[in-house]
């Protein structure tokens, strides 16, 4: 789909986004829904956003952009294509400590190796066993230490 100034295709595995120049509010969230129709239509869970030719967005533009990545409704992972090692680290940065599987790079085939990396797949649970609750009174529930005997008084003093 090509939008006035970029562009939202699937390629192998993913959608690509291609913008030529700073998205607006209304337009970001243009481009973000054809990303979600891609993104449905297609299967993929992975997104690259190629933003090296353009300048940086205003702050609104920006929390639009957060708020789709960070909701990770229709996609598993986001991948940046970045000029500048100063947005490379923050947003990376960013992208971890709020918990989110995005990561930003300067070459187009370390984010396309990174997105196409299947996720870690979480370890099953093994089966709980309910650790039984303590009885009111005898040998376990009195106080080990005789400091804390002397201090709580809590008639586990025996």
């Amino acid at each position: 789909m090509i939008f006035l100034g970029g562009e939202v295709e699937v390629v192998d595995g993913y959608v690509f986004v291609c913008n030529e120049s700073v998205p607006d509010e209304l337009r970001a969230r243009t481009i973000l829904a054809a990303v979600d129709d891609a993104l449905a239509q297609s299967g993929s869970r992975g997104v690259l956003f190629d933003t090296r030719d353009m300048p940086a967005p205003t702050e609104a533009v920006n929390t639009i952009l957060r708020t789709w990545v960070d909701a990770g409704r229709l996609h598993d992972k986001v991948a940046l294509l970045v000029r500048s090692d100063l947005k490379r680290i923050a947003s990376n940065m960013r992208a971890i400590s709020v918990g989110v599987k995005m990561r930003s790079f300067h070459e187009l085939a370390e984010a396309e190796a990174w997105l196409l990396e299947p996720l870690p797949q979480a370890p099953a649970k093994a089966q709980e066993q309910p650790t039984p609750a303590p009885a009111s009174d005898g040998p376990a529930c009195r106080w080990r230490s005789p400091l804390l005997r002397g201090v709580v008084g809590s008639g586990n003093d025996k």
